[in-house]
């Protein structure tokens, strides 16, 4: 493949090193906007604004919709800012993107939590912060991944909308795009409104703006954390979402 491919990520707040490059094709550029004072020898580095009091919003708005930001290129890949390339990611874009504009790994081939739903990942959620709460009320919310009646609320919207059980979850870790494409657009934007009016994780949000707008997207093989072209850093997040 020929055309330019954009690898990018974004850090505000802190909450992320630059990931480290262990493989760089010849026609990928490595891209990090960021609100912070990064030098980089390997990233191309684009300070951005920031616009939400929340970091995890400024970041995610470059997540999510990068038709706005990366235009100039045909191809982009997400990554998370823990995760570093090591494979050859033109064999997944000829692969994933010949037939659809998106892709992305699947939680349930994730070893380690492996979960195949939104329902699912949103009762995840709230167990878990409820064992945390259990343990230091004092935290109140904060024990939480997010605000917990935001949660509850958004899957009960989605299940009088009819969003159907088991139909899949993403990770969104890694995610390749053909970004301008129209379909591509429509889903982004729709995932971009459930960010912004319900939960800030994402991963309760894709599988149904997906559903809703009609537009088909392909599982790529393995485990999202640690496969053939990308692998997840073990050192943990240094900021606060």
């Amino acid at each position: 493949m020929s055309s330019k491919i954009a690898i990018y990520t974004s850090i505000f707040g802190g909450y992320d090193d630059l990931p480290e490059i262990l493989h760089k094709p010849d026609n990928c550029d490595f891209i990090c906007f960021t609100d912070e004072d990064i030098v980089s020898s390997e990233w191309k580095i684009v300070k951005s604004p920031t616009i939400y009091s929340s970091p995890n919003r400024n970041a995610k708005r470059y997540k999510v919709l990068p038709h706005k930001y990366l235009d100039q290129y045909e191809y982009s890949i997400w990554v998370d800012g823990n995760m570093s390339v090591k494979g050859d990611v033109n064999e997944l874009v000829n692969q994933y993107l010949s037939n659809s504009s998106i892709a992305f790994y699947s939680h349930a081939n994730n070893i380690l939590d492996s979960r195949s739903c939104p329902y699912e990942e949103a009762q995840f959620i709230l167990t878990i912060g409820d064992k945390n709460y259990k343990l230091n009320p004092s935290r109140g919310i904060l024990a939480y991944k997010d605000n917990p009646q935001i949660i509850s609320k958004q899957m009960q919207n989605y299940q009088h909308a009819g969003f159907p059980p088991n139909k899949g979850l993403i990770t969104g870790m890694v995610i390749l795009r053909k970004h301008n494409d129209d379909n591509c657009i429509k889903v982004m934007e729709q995932w971009w409104s459930e960010i912004s009016y319900n939960s800030k994780r994402d991963q309760l949000s894709f599988n149904y703006s997906a559903w809703k707008q009609k537009v088909d997207f392909n599982y790529i093989p393995g485990d999202s954390r640690d496969n053939q072209y990308f692998i997840r850093s073990k050192k943990p997040h240094k900021g606060k979402k």
